[in-house]
């Protein structure tokens, strides 16, 4: 999505995309394995060599380099001699599970360095100078996260599309002990879903929701759990503008960044696992004031430029001088 608006907004007739996700699907797991635990090894050395044999002879205003964790030092240094403006960005965490000391070793090369972790502000000043560094929030599709379901087809209970995570399991456990029912979509809830085979409030829908799909599971639940991760510190995630985009309200632990960007009037903030089953019962026999809040919620969203349109054209404003 972030590339098909950068084109959207570049305005340039030249326009060339290197997607290295189809190189990860030549090599086996071990490999895959291999370049995310130690950046070495036969998918790094074919992301690195298509990079150099697809931008050999070319020269551009600027080269955009999302989530460049196989790069090495030495190609970066050619992206940057071949570019007037040369960017790396990442939505995701880059100094805890996913630290890549390749993309650390190229941190020097980039004119700007784009991170939507707050968190990490401190570790990439300590490589980088202040003014390289931009931070934005992170954001959602105007194309794809709209609001196609009205609000009386929208059915009773609580949806999460994610991983799953020990306090993911104990969250979604409150809430179906509690007789609310829950709708899943995920990797690694096999065991959580065996555990609770005979519970009727639980409702596995598969492990990948992608797309139209992903879109149409939110929308279609009155309530969506925009869980955040607890393997590193993030305080806000996509589907902290995905899910009220959609137009469903969003549940979600009280934190700082969150409440920077909505009131308690406008989504469904919780301390602790008590008081968000009750409020989730509160605003279910109450559905007056969930739909009220849905829609100051969605109001909020669509407003306030969380939009990825509205965030990458101020980023092409900061970085293309």
């Amino acid at each position: 999505m972030r590339g098909e608006m950068l084109q959207k907004l570049s305005h340039h007739s030249k326009f060339d995309v290197i997607d290295t996700r189809v190189l990860m699907d030549q090599v086996t797991r071990f490999w895959r394995t291999m370049s995310f635990r130690f950046n070495f090894g036969v998918l790094v050395q074919k992301i690195n060599t298509t990079i150099l044999s697809q931008t050999k002879g070319e020269n551009y205003d600027l080269i955009w380099v999302d989530k460049g964790t196989y790069i090495k030092p030495t190609t970066t240094r050619v992206l940057k001699s071949i570019c007037k403006t040369l960017v790396h960005f990442t939505p995701d965490m880059a100094f805890y599970s996913n630290k890549s000391r390749l993309f650390i070793k190229s941190l020097p090369y980039y004119d700007f360095v784009i991170s939507t972790k707050f968190h990490e502000q401190k570790f990439y000043l300590d490589l980088i100078d202040e003014s390289k560094l931009l931070m934005v929030s992170q954001g959602y599709s105007k194309e794809l996260h709209q609001n196609k379901i009205s609000y009386s087809n929208k059915s009773d209970g609580v949806v999460f599309i994610g991983l799953g995570e020990l306090h993911r399991y104990n969250i979604v456990q409150k809430l179906i002990d509690n007789e609310i029912p829950v709708k899943l979509a995920g990797y690694k809830w096999d065991r959580f879903v065996q555990k609770n085979q005979g519970n009727t409030s639980l409702n596995f829908v598969g492990n990948v929701l992608l797309g139209e799909d992903y879109v149409h599971l939110i929308g279609g639940s009155k309530i969506a759990l925009g869980l955040l991760s607890k393997r590193f510190p993030e305080l806000h995630t996509t589907r902290t503008f995905e899910i009220p985009a959609i137009g469903t309200a969003l549940l979600t632990e009280r934190n700082s960044e969150i409440e920077s960007f909505y009131s308690d009037d406008e989504v469904i903030f919780y301390d602790s696992l008590d008081e968000m089953a009750q409020k989730v019962k509160y605003y279910l026999n109450n559905k007056d004031e969930l739909e009220a809040l849905s829609n100051r919620g969605h109001k909020r969203a669509t407003t306030s430029g969380y939009d990825y349109e509205s965030i990458l054209s101020g980023l092409l404003s900061k970085v293309m001088v």
